[in-house]
């Protein structure tokens, strides 16, 4: 960078030395977060409870370039119980995908997340083993099959993991929406999932179907209101009991209003959020909300702030 002129002069491009300086980028963080949770009655036998979680994790990201289309990108995390001074004290893979870019077509390979982009992560946010192709301009096609970890979904579906057999789904997933930068924002999605040992003992049926809508409208720079649909065509019985699933089971909604955002490159930017959340277990297998559990209903908010330059803080 102190020699560019000369170099621009000498006909070497600047950017050509920089791309080819270190083929492997590294970002990392470092997050500290503090749960506290209150059951006044979990059912009508169960005494009040409460449960504190102390964590203390670290993150890095290396992006490895392979050539001009392809990239490998992978997250290592490591955590520590503040509470109680422990860890694991080891680093693990969550994961590892190659992704490949071609103008308005890309396409991942490997472990990589699984996120319902349709509902802002209502029905999922978590990792699946598979393939992922998405194509499209201003409205975009997602395309992604593989196997999902059923240890990773809520309380009420991997029930059915505890009774044995396979602990992996196969899934099947296709999502429709327009770009998230426009004013207006849409999107229908499906989710298809399969496990014969586990569905059909939870469930009576080896499938489950999961349909999702979701809109938004950004008003101004400031303000925002978004919301979305997920339901579940599939769940008969309820694993374990053996009793007759509710609709309201195999239904999730949630509407959000959202003031500012915070941006942690700006110090001093902040965040304002609103939002309720109906959480049917069935529908929101395992959903992105932090306060806002899966089989809950009721109210969320959340405020972010940047006190210094690259440092968030978050509070819902």
């Amino acid at each position: 960078a102190e020699f560019a002129d000369e170099l621009n002069n000498l006909g070497v491009r600047v950017s050509n030395l920089e791309k080819n300086a270190d083929m492997v980028k590294w970002t990392g963080e470092l997050r500290y977060r503090y749960w506290s949770r209150r059951n006044d009655q979990e059912h009508a036998t169960t005494a009040p409870s409460k449960k504190n979680t102390d964590q203390l994790q670290f993150r890095l990201f290396p992006t490895a370039e392979v050539n001009d289309h392809w990239k490998v990108k992978a997250r290592l995390t490591a955590g520590n119980n503040m509470k109680t001074d422990s860890g694991d004290n080891s680093v693990k893979l969550t994961y590892a995908y190659a992704d490949g870019s071609y103008d308005k077509f890309n396409v991942k390979l490997g472990k990589m997340p699984l996120y319902s982009n349709v509902d802002d992560g209502l029905v999922v946010d978590d990792f699946f083993s598979g393939a992922q192709v998405t194509f499209g301009n201003k409205v975009k096609v997602l395309l992604e099959a593989g196997r999902w970890n059923l240890d990773d979904a809520n309380n009420a579906i991997d029930a059915g993991v505890a009774a044995g057999g396979d602990k992996a789904a196969s899934y099947q997933g296709i999502e429709i929406y327009n770009d998230r930068e426009q004013k207006f924002t849409w999107g229908l999605g499906y989710h298809h999932f399969t496990n014969k040992d586990v569905f059909t003992d939870a469930y009576s049926k080896k499938d489950a179907n999961i349909w999702e809508v979701g809109a938004g409208l950004q008003f101004n720079d400031t303000l925002g209101l978004n919301g979305a649909f997920a339901w579940n065509t599939a769940p008969d019985r309820n694993p374990g009991t053996g009793a007759k699933v509710t609709t309201g089971a195999k239904r999730a909604w949630t509407v959000e209003l959202d003031y500012k955002g915070a941006d942690p490159m700006d110090r001093g930017s902040f965040g304002l959020f609103a939002g309720y959340r109906y959480l049917g277990q069935f529908a929101a297998w395992a959903p992105t909300y932090d306060a806002a559990s899966s089989g809950s209903k009721g109210w969320e908010f959340g405020l972010d702030y940047v006190p210094f330059k690259n440092v968030q803080t978050t509070i819902k």
